[in-house]
């Protein structure tokens, strides 16, 4: 996928704390040279001016279609999703462009090195759950976005989180694997609330597993077909489940 501004990333970023994008950016500038674009998409608008690389795209969805509207919007050959309390290590993004044209393979998910502030450092390749033999996933990933769009992007029956594993799956599916990008890290500063997390997670999961999960075991072909975001009001109001808890979007 070519495009005229030559931009290679796509980076996607939920806007929750739009005090720390600067320090975001900041990190994807050190060493880099490769031409990329940042996205923030989600209801809290930049509390300083964005640089022109950076867009953002003000929205009320629950936050799985978010990510969708900026992927449909992005304009790079890879896409890269993040929350906003993130930073990246020196030449983050040169050392994936690196490999990915070293590996010269579509369908893989690039992924690296992920840690919260002042803990161990975390490889990649998480796993899901250990009671389904899940194959190894991992967060933060590259994924090439003729690939991503050939598959249908996210699922709309996902409300905040599990969609990008679910892509990670059907990237699979798709004759893709992880592949680990080395000296990359990505350093989690500020997280989010354990007790809203778990919710999201808890009603995600289950509908993660029933699109992977056929008895006992982890289906290596999904069970049911892919149901994508429909562009009609995409921006304005939310798609499939929208509620978690207490919690609901437009």
């Amino acid at each position: 996928m070519k495009n005229e501004k030559g931009i290679f990333f796509s980076v996607i970023i939920s806007s929750d704390k739009s005090d720390l994008w600067e320090r975001l950016w900041n990190s994807l500038l050190i060493k880099n040279k490769i031409p990329f674009e940042i996205i923030f998409v989600g209801p809290r608008p930049p509390v300083v001016k964005l640089p022109e690389f950076c867009t953002f795209i003000q929205t009320t969805v629950k936050p799985a279609q978010c990510w969708e509207i900026a992927s449909r919007k992005a304009v790079g050959e890879y896409l890269l999703f993040s929350p906003d309390d993130v930073t990246f290590s020196k030449g983050f993004l040169n050392k994936a462009y690196d490999r990915i044209i070293e590996k010269n393979n579509d369908k893989l998910v690039y992924t690296s090195i992920f840690r919260k502030k002042g803990r161990k450092k975390l490889k990649g390749e998480q796993l899901i759950s250990k009671n389904y033999a899940f194959p190894k996933i991992s967060f933060i990933c590259f994924y090439n976005t003729k690939i991503w769009r050939e598959l249908g992007g996210i699922d709309s029956r996902f409300v905040s989180l599990k969609g990008d594993v679910d892509m990670q799956l059907r990237f699979f599916e798709n004759g893709g694997k992880l592949c680990f990008i080395k000296d990359c890290l990505v350093t989690e500063h500020d997280p989010h609330n354990i007790a809203s997390l778990s919710k999201m997670v808890r009603d995600d999961k289950a509908t993660l597993h029933s699109f992977w999960i056929k008895g006992p075991k982890f289906s290596d072909k999904r069970l049911k077909d892919v149901l994508p975001f429909d562009d009609k009001d995409i921006l304005n109001l939310s798609q499939g489940p929208k509620k978690i808890g207490k919690k609901e979007w437009v």
